[in-house]
Formats: structure tokens, C-alpha cells, sequence
């Protein structure tokens, strides 16, 4: 986090306790405090050989070979702009992604969903349409 950005944070947060003090500290214990990150967790790897027969120049191109299920990445605030430079994720599955992510780490859940568990997660697919992979973005 830089400096302005964490200025910029503690300002809203003092204005924030000067309007409202109770709303403010039970909100920080409702959610533990800044998240810090989230986890993108493979939960499926399709793969559609009728289409890719039909469609494909390589009609055994198979499953996406940069995931696996069950696979999980990490991703904070310091990494985030790392991981599509370290080609950890392919660019359709990152612009998909990327959005998500970043409300997430942002502290927002207007574009995440309350699971069962009380976390905020999204289930988002990658574009590929012969052989898409599911994700799941939960925040922490």
C-alpha cells in the first residue's frame, strides 16, 4: 500500500468515526477488519472434444494444461499485478478475473456473494469456450 492510498483510507476512516463510531467498529468486527487478500481456487477443468474436433486446428488439444482442480492461488495487493505479467494465469482467464479479484482484495462485497459459510466468494469461468475452467474467488 502507498502512501497515498493509505492516507487517503485513514482520512475516510476518521471522518467516518466523527459520524458514526458505533456503525464503524461493529462493521470492523463484523469483517475482522481489512481483508488483506483472496484465494482463486480451481474447482473445475471441462473439456468439450466434440466442439474441439469441430472448431480447433489441434482437435486433441485437451483440457487447460496451466490448471488442475483443486489448484489455489494466493493473491494479495502486492502481488496482484504480478500474476498476469508471471503468466500465472492465461489473458482471457485474468480479464475475467482480474475485477473480481481486485473487489475483493478492495474490501468490497457489492460484486461478491455470502456463501453458507459467511465468506464472500464468486464462481467465475474462463471464456474458453472448448475448454473452460471454473474458479472460485473467495475473499479473506
Amino acid at each position: 500500500m502507498d502512501r497515498r492510498q493509505f492516507f487517503k483510507i485513514t482520512g475516510f476512516s476518521a471522518l467516518a468515526m466523527l459520524v458514526n463510531p458505533a456503525k464503524v467498529l461493529a462493521a470492523v468486527a463484523r469483517d475482522g477488519g481489512l481483508r488483506r487478500g483472496c484465494t482463486v481456487e480451481v474447482l473445475r477443468c471441462e473439456c468439450y472434444s466434440d466442439l474441439q474436433c469441430r472448431y480447433l486446428d489441434d482437435p486433441e488439444a485437451g483440457r487447460c494444461p496451466r490448471f488442475k482442480v483443486g489448484q489455489k492461488i494466493s493473491v494479495t495487493a502486492g502481488n496482484i499485478s504480478r500474476l498476469a505479467d508471471d503468466r500465472q494465469f492465461c489473458s482471457k482467464a485474468w480479464r475475467v478475473l482480474e475485477p473480481y479479484v481486485r473487489t475483493a482484495i478492495g474490501n468490497s462485497e457489492k460484486d461478491l456473494c455470502m456463501n453458507s459459510d459467511g465468506q464472500a466468494a464468486k464462481i467465475v469461468c474462463c471464456p474458453d469456450g472448448t475448454r473452460p475452467v471454473v474458479f472460485k474467488i473467495t475473499a479473506h
